[in-house]
């Protein structure tokens, strides 16, 4: 690397940033003082042996990502293979861009795209039928789709594995009236098991769970053989 003055007057700087086998950089200023500026600046730490280098392109897709998080965070959480299904479908649905394409577009077309019922609930015990049209997902599930994906940019920037910026970091939830609970009648409660046993066996043993102790759709379905003694069923609080 040099300064040197030219003829004309000019100042010229003359370096390679990332090192020997780097580019090279040349640049005129007027004045020394300027050129001074200009090394500095181009060259970062270079005085100390050591070179400013550009951060590499990631180029790992999303899924990588949710891969990584799943097997460094997400697999130690209760319901982290669920969470991960869900993580995975979202990005296939997006066309799992790379990671240093994702933005805030990708994320805000694919919830659009939810709202207008492109991708709609079609898992076991959605309610559809043969042949029927999905219905366009609740507010509070997109919402809660964003805060899982949110999320993963969040655990591997802890963790060093996301050097960027959380590119949903400034995304809003969707607003939504919350919908009003309502209780069963006495006379609602036998059509309705009968509904749930014609669908599934288990659909109907849940409801029975959540009926005789006040628990959660979610509470029951996850009760364990262990946590049945007698007529008693035992639920632990998770961490």
């Amino acid at each position: 690397m040099s300064i040197k003055k030219l003829d004309d007057g000019q100042w010229l700087v003359d370096c390679r940033p990332e090192g020997r086998n780097g580019p090279r950089v040349r640049q005129k200023v007027q004045s020394k003082n300027e050129a001074m500026h200009v090394e500095r600046r181009l060259m970062g730490d270079g005085a100390n042996g050591t070179f400013e280098k550009k951060a590499k392109r990631d180029d790992r897709r999303l899924s990588a990502l949710i891969d990584l998080w799943f097997k460094s965070h997400g697999c130690t959480l209760k319901r982290g293979e669920e969470r991960q299904r869900a993580l995975v479908s979202m990005a296939e649905r997006m066309g799992d861009p790379r990671a240093a394409d994702f933005s805030t577009t990708h994320f805000t077309q694919y919830r659009a795209d939810r709202l207008a019922g492109k991708y709609g609930r079609d898992s076991a015990g959605s309610g559809r039928k043969k042949g029927e049209q999905a219905k366009p997902v609740s507010a509070n599930t997109l919402n809660h789709e964003l805060a899982y994906l949110r999320a993963v940019f969040n655990e591997l920037e802890r963790l060093g594995e996301w050097k960027g910026d959380n590119p949903l970091s400034k995304v809003r939830a969707l607003k939504f009236d919350e919908t009003e609970m309502a209780y069963l009648s006495v006379e609602q409660i036998p059509p309705l098991l009968a509904d749930l046993d014609a669908r599934s066996v288990a659909a109907g043993l849940v409801a029975r769970i959540c009926l005789a102790t006040g628990a959660r759709w979610s509470e029951a379905e996850g009760l364990a053989a262990r946590q049945v003694r007698g007529d008693c069923q035992i639920f632990v609080c998770g961490p």
